[in-house]
């Protein structure tokens, strides 16, 4: 019999864990915005709608942990 799948670890599930550094999750989320605006251009607006929803929602999660790691909980409130 094989063995059952080990539980993803917190680290697996969640690919930004290990981006604890803002100057790197700064640099991931100017990539990930470029890679956005390169495919909203008209000519690539329809030929691949996938992949900017799902840039956009990574962007979003980078900027989440950004401000959680700098102390800028964007769910929170933030500092006031």
């Amino acid at each position: 019999m094989s063995n059952p799948t080990p539980a993803m670890t917190e680290a697996e599930h969640d690919h930004l864990a290990n981006y604890r550094n803002p100057r790197l999750l700064l640099d991931k989320a100017e990539k990930i915005a470029q890679a956005l605006h390169d495919l909203s251009q008209p000519e690539n607006e329809v030929v691949f709608p996938a992949a900017r929803y799902w840039l956009a929602d990574q962007l979003c999660l980078t900027l989440e942990r950004l401000g959680n790691v700098s102390g800028y909980s964007v769910r929170g409130g933030g500092h006031e």
